[in-house]
């Protein structure tokens, strides 16, 4: 019943045509990691106008990469500030199996209504660019969502509203169903979320979405976007581990 329902309204994600980082599965992430403690953050960047690049400094390495593994050992768990330091590779999206890597989904139970909370990781946040110049924002795992509210009517399901996380609380919108764009234009089935270039931000219609006075903008595509049309969901409900 709970796997009917991810399954029934996996979205559709519309990634920017020059987006530079692909989505990754957690359990890739976490094998792409270091478990760490102390250290300090150096943002390197010669110009401007040159991509900065965020590296920890006299960092102590718990765990190599490849041999975190969750959930964690209880000695690792008592030691404060530890953190997860990316190792992998910084790969662009491939059309040809974006598809294959998962998302995941999680069922919430209310009295008049089902929320259901799809969720994308990626390995890398860029840094903003305003004219030309990288502002900041860049960080290491990106992980984003989208909350779709569905009540029950005479034993079928609708959508009633989804929720496109984006930055923070605040910059995040619950947008009506008919306000929706649906995957082959099937309403209360696979919604469409156009994703923003570097940020990963999720919105409900392509364009350019203003933040920060100007200086920050989002910017989604739709022609010639990625589309990831993910094939494989996983239920956070039994993976403990995750959770």
């Amino acid at each position: 019943m709970e796997n009917d329902l991810l399954n029934r309204f996996i979205p559709v994600l519309y990634l920017h045509p020059k987006e530079l980082t692909s989505p990754i599965s957690v359990d890739d992430y976490i094998n792409n990691c270091e478990l760490c403690v102390g250290g300090k953050k150096k943002r390197i960047q010669n110009n401007p106008w040159k991509k900065p690049i965020i590296v920890r400094e006299n960092k102590n390495i718990l765990l190599s990469k490849g041999k975190v593994k969750l959930p964690l050992p209880n000695r690792f768990r008592i030691i404060p500030k530890t953190y997860l330091d990316y190792q992998g590779k910084y790969n662009l999206p491939n059309k040809t199996n974006i598809d294959l890597i998962p998302i995941y989904g999680k069922v919430e139970y209310y009295q008049d209504f089902i929320d259901i909370i799809y969720i994308f990781n990626y390995y890398y946040n860029n840094a903003y660019k305003w004219l030309g110049i990288y502002v900041g924002g860049e960080h290491q795992a990106d992980i984003e969502h989208i909350r779709i509210r569905v009540s029950k009517i005479n034993n079928i399901y609708e959508v009633s509203k989804i929720y496109f996380s984006a930055h923070s609380k605040d910059q995040g919108r619950w947008v009506k169903s008919k306000n929706i764009e649906w995957y082959n234009n099937i309403p209360n089935k696979r919604p469409i979320v156009y994703v923003a270039k570097g940020s990963h931000a999720n919105y409900p219609s392509s364009g350019i979405w203003f933040r920060v006075f100007g200086f920050a903008n989002d910017k989604t595509k739709k022609k010639g976007a990625i589309k990831w049309n993910p094939k494989n969901i996983i239920n956070l409900n039994e993976r403990d581990d995750l959770m």
